[in-house]
């Protein structure tokens, strides 16, 4: 294959692969739309949880009770202009199985209020909540790391660890709104809000840049090929 061949067959190549992360992005896009469609249905009347398997990113109406196996504190992060730690413990469900629940978060500089918790545990809680996903949110997490007290990411098995119970594995819980229970005034909750879904920004650069690809490949195979034919 001669050199001008072979320029010609790696840049289509690449348009291949651009094309191919334009179709990615379209997928990504349907799919944070049909978690927005869920979550906002499921935010104007939450399902009675009765045991069943969970589903991402829909909120559940949970009774149950903050077990007492103590707390993890993430290490802190930046969410929404401030450094914070993000808090956790474990809910059992009055069916009798255990979830990492996501109590809300303190500011960096402020300390658990514990007695105001404990007073909590053992109480029959009505709360609302939502389902998400464990397991890292991105690459760039770090591992956690236990024997350091550091924490970054929901890891069921290392969880179960900690707490000495056994643990549903695909799901943590966020604290949404609840009906009959008081954490500290220091504490709290994540905003429930609709995934940001940036994709169709991502699926105009990928298929802009397929194309360009295509329109210079096919403009250099033309003066290519004029230029064989007039030798």
């Amino acid at each position: 294959m001669k050199r001008k061949d072979s320029f010609l067959v790696f840049f289509l190549s690449l348009a291949v692969l651009c094309a191919a992360l334009g179709v990615w992005q379209v997928k990504r896009y349907h799919y944070k739309n049909e978690l927005n469609a869920t979550f906002l249905t499921s935010k104007k009347q939450p399902i009675l949880y009765q045991g069943q398997a969970l589903e991402s990113f829909k909120i559940y109406q949970f009774t149950g009770y903050l077990a007492k196996q103590g707390l993890i504190k993430f290490v802190e992060r930046p969410y929404h202009g401030e450094m914070v730690h993000f808090i956790y413990t474990v809910l059992q469900t009055e069916f009798g199985q255990n979830f990492v629940l996501e109590l809300g978060y303190i500011a960096k500089d402020q300390q658990i209020n514990i007695t105001a918790l404990e007073k909590l545990r053992g109480a029959k809680l009505s709360l609302k909540i939502l389902g998400r996903k464990t397991g890292k949110s991105n690459f760039f997490t770090p591992e956690n790391n236990p024997e350091n007290n550091q924490w970054y990411y929901v890891e069921p098995q290392k969880f179960a660890e900690f707490f000495a119970v056994p643990l549903v594995s695909d799901f943590y819980l966020q604290l949404a709104k609840s009906d009959n229970i008081l954490l500290p005034e220091k504490f709290k909750s994540r905003e429930l809000r609709e995934i940001n879904n940036p994709h169709l920004k991502y699926i105009f650069f990928w298929f802009t840049i397929t194309l360009m690809i295509v329109f210079l490949s096919l403009n250099y195979y033309r003066k290519n090929f004029e230029t064989r034919t007039t030798t």
